[in-house]
């Protein structure tokens, strides 16, 4: 039996961009549900529009900097 990411919750930071958007991309493509975190709203939401049109798989959105400024 091969391993399903169909169904698993995968949480990505720094998911608007680089290595952060290419993995949401292909967790996405094996059938994964997404939280997707990264400080530029704007980005993500455009990329939860893209992976829910390409993938019909659920993703959550969180405006999200782990390493805020005071």
């Amino acid at each position: 039996m091969a391993f399903s990411m169909k169904d698993k919750i995968v949480f990505i930071t720094g998911a608007s961009s680089g290595v952060g958007k290419a993995c949401a991309e292909q967790f996405a493509a094996m059938g994964a549900r997404l939280i997707l975190t990264a400080r530029r709203m704007d980005r993500l939401d455009q990329l939860s529009k893209d992976i829910k049109e390409r993938y019909g798989t659920d993703v959550l959105t969180i405006q999200l900097d782990i390493f805020p400024t005071e």
